[in-house]
């Protein structure tokens, strides 16, 4: 075999493999972390002032995890009344995030079941008020 011949069969070789990659590449789906990342980014300051405002909190929020029972207990501050949503979110796919709203009974507790939600790790994040002020809590929760 020539070297001629070796160089055509390289090219050959070459151009398959990069149609491959380009029609591969074409039929991958993907997820942008949110819809409205750059409305995320200008409003960051505010996340910063919640996130302080639930640091400065006596009794911060209690965010627990029992797998026993597949389920997230909120234990939220004596404030009166509460109210916001929690997000499920899961960091490898924004199809299966979901929210909740807040709902705590007269001691300021909420359980939201985690039976339907896949396996893997999922972020609660909880935004929520109480007089007046606005508040942010986040937990990392391992779903086995």
């Amino acid at each position: 075999m020539s070297w001629g011949t070796k160089i055509a069969i390289f090219y050959g070789v070459f151009m398959v493999v990069m149609i491959s990659l380009v029609v591969m590449s074409t039929q991958h789906k993907f997820s942008l972390v949110t819809d409205e990342y750059y409305e995320q980014a200008l409003d960051y300051e505010d996340h910063i002032i919640q996130t302080r405002n639930s640091a400065e909190l006596e009794v911060p929020l209690k965010i627990e995890f029992i797998a026993e029972n597949k389920e997230v207990n909120l234990s939220f501050p004596q404030m009166g009344t509460i109210s916001g949503d929690i997000h499920l979110y899961r960091p490898s796919s924004q199809l299966m995030d979901q929210h909740v709203e807040i709902n705590t009974d007269e001691a300021g507790l909420q359980t939201v079941s985690t039976r339907e939600l896949k396996n893997g790790l999922w972020r609660i994040k909880v935004k929520w008020e109480a007089e007046g002020k606005t508040y942010f809590d986040e937990e990392n929760i391992f779903i086995p």
